[in-house]
């Protein structure tokens, strides 16, 4: 097994293949994230749920499309041995990437959410007030 911890490993313009347990994993890895965006946008299409609820699902189902098809294609230039668009720095790139939408959606869902939520109870309670017109 090589030693991942060197920059070689990581930076070399002709990397080695990956181990077969590895290269079957990231395979899985990439196509799991495909069928999720798909299961996810599915399941975010159905009536009754809130909008923003809908926006968020679709946010995420729209952030693992794209690391699934990024991963998939890095996965490709891997497997082909295309020197310099196939070498692993890439995957570090994929990685932040993956790692900027856990924290993008974490805040969302933390921050965000709870916030607008605590708006619009607000503004329930103002307009309750306000006059309105029958129907």
């Amino acid at each position: 097994m090589p030693n991942i911890l060197t920059l070689h490993y990581w930076f070399s313009p002709r990397p080695t293949p990956f181990l077969p347990v590895i290269d079957q994993g990231l395979l899985v890895l990439f196509g799991g994230f495909l069928m999720a965006a798909v299961v996810i946008w599915v399941l975010s299409a159905r009536r009754g749920t809130e909008k923003s609820t809908k926006r968020f699902f679709r946010r995420i189902a729209q952030a693992c499309f794209w690391l699934g098809l990024f991963g998939a294609l890095l996965y490709t230039l891997t497997y082909q041995r295309i020197y310099v668009l196939g070498a692993r720095a890439w995957f570090i790139l994929w990685f932040a990437l993956f790692a900027w939408y856990v924290w993008s959606f974490g805040r969302a869902v933390f921050v965000e959410m709870p916030k607008q939520r605590q708006q619009k109870a607000e503004r329930d309670d103002m307009e309750k007030w306000l006059p309105s017109k029958k129907a």
